[in-house]
């Protein structure tokens, strides 16, 4: 099985009003050549206080390997 990969974002903001729109999450999916899967977001809540990193893998059957979050308020890691 062959590496596939998924890539997207969410953005926000009024609907009449596409300069003021914000991407705030950026995400990868990934099916790995085992049929495992990997989830990598990276979130930044309006105002930029607030940056999240976060990585999940899951096997083929969807049951939890490993996850990662670093998470970052202000200039601080948390």
């Amino acid at each position: 099985m062959g590496l596939t990969r998924s890539i997207g974002s969410y953005i926000m903001g009024p609907t009449d009003d596409r300069s003021k729109w914000v991407e705030w999450e950026s995400f990868i999916l990934t099916t790995n050549p085992d049929g495992s899967h990997t989830a990598q977001t990276m979130t930044r809540f309006p105002g930029g206080t607030l940056v999240r990193h976060v990585t999940q893998t899951v096997n083929a059957e969807f049951m939890p390997m490993d996850g990662f979050v670093r998470l970052f308020v202000g200039s601080e890691y948390q």
